[in-house]
């Protein structure tokens, strides 16, 4: 699925639970919950469309994960990120690999039993 049908089919959950809330107001304060609404929720549909990605850019890595995309540029560059691909320019991180390399350095704390 891409970003765009992604995109129509949570605006579509979204219309679908708003339109309960909003069935008492006014046709033009519903417009306006709706932009308001949308407008709010594209951060969350870019993060639930990234979730479901298996290929990341390094762009997609660090808003997904948290990680600076220098930090990622820096830590490939000294071989010490995680694993990639490269096709031509584009370099491409596997979900499988980022979970890989973001869960091996857990360390136990003495709060969580062993």
């Amino acid at each position: 699925m891409g970003k765009e049908e992604f995109e129509a089919e949570l605006s579509k959950l979204c219309e679908k639970h708003l339109a309960p809330v909003s069935s008492g107001f006014p046709q033009e304060m519903q417009s306006v919950l709706r932009e308001v609404v949308g407008e709010n929720m594209k951060p969350v549909f870019e993060m639930e469309f990234l979730k479901r990605k298996e290929n990341l850019n390094t762009n997609e890595v660090a808003l997904l994960y948290g990680e600076s995309a220098a930090s990622l540029r820096k830590l490939r560059g000294e071989g010490r990120g995680p694993m990639y691909t490269r096709r031509g320019s584009k370099i491409l991180y596997r979900k499988s690999d980022l979970e890989k390399f973001y869960t091996s350095g857990l360390v136990r704390t003495i709060d969580q039993p062993s």
